[in-house]
């Protein structure tokens, strides 16, 4: 057996193990458990993943949905500096090109902004110059999203190298990872509504009123808005018509 043909057999071990692993998994905690042990056995230091509606010529700092493994103080400073709307990696995951971008791809010049450069100093400052940005989609293709995965080098070369062997695993493994969390069970973790709830947001979407809905569901019509209001809160939406619409996307509520 050659040395080609034994790598290949042993990512392929390697994935069906973590794909059994992410099947049985109940919770969204689990799943990136096994997400991050799995990206761990390539020597990766931490990674994110997040997803968003697919919109247009907006602002996803207020949209994305993600988990991370990065410094706490890392997460913080990216959250509070809006920086996913001047990552050129984030905003790469939102073209078409769905191939895989390391962090020292030019490419990623073409999604820069006036404020990328402070964001890419920031990545510097904590350690984090090698890695790859895989950008992944769902069958509806109503969600953008993305994982990012950062290595730890000695030189530029040895990085190229780590983010080089190590991309077809991660491209597959973030396609799994990605595939099982925005399944029903998993998006319903993400966005706990109560029964209640889901049936306001149900019949909002049906166009019903407050009074009509209160009627329907034998409440009072201040409980009805409070459960309207209380779901848009969960589902990080502006207001009723926003939390229907990112309900139906991620699968919380079905017409």
């Amino acid at each position: 057996m050659n040395r080609l043909t034994f790598i290949d057999r042993e990512r392929s071990n390697r994935l069906l193990d973590f794909s059994e692993k992410l099947t049985n998994a109940a919770t969204v905690d689990l799943a990136w458990s096994h997400y991050s042990d799995a990206l761990a056995q390539l020597g990766a230091k931490s990674a994110v993943y997040g997803f968003f509606p697919k919109t247009v010529g907006r602002s996803i700092a207020s949209e994305v949905v993600a988990m991370s493994s990065h410094s706490e103080e890392f997460n913080r400073l990216y959250l509070d500096e809006g920086y996913i709307d001047h990552d050129p990696f984030a905003q790469y995951a939102l073209t078409e090109d769905q191939r895989p971008i390391s962090w020292r791809d030019p490419r990623a010049k073409k999604f820069q902004t006036k404020k990328s450069d402070f964001f890419q100093n920031s990545m510097k400052d904590f350690g984090m110059d090698y890695g790859i940005t895989i950008p992944v989609r769902d069958a509806s293709n109503w969600k953008l999203g993305g994982t990012g995965v950062c290595f730890e080098a000695c030189s530029e070369q040895q990085g190229d190298e780590i983010v080089a062997r190590a991309t077809p695993f991660v491209e597959s493994a973030a396609m799994l990872f990605h595939s099982r969390v925005q399944e029903g069970d998993m998006m319903r973790q993400f966005f706990p509504l109560s029964t209640r709830e889901k049936e306001c947001l149900l019949w909002v979407a049906a166009g019903l009123t407050n009074k009509e809905i209160a009627f329907k569901l034998s409440l009072s019509d201040k409980t009805v808005e409070l459960h309207v209001k209380n779901a848009a809160k969960r589902l990080n939406a502006r207001n009723r018509a926003h939390a229907v619409s990112r309900a139906l996307i991620y699968g919380v509520i079905a017409p």
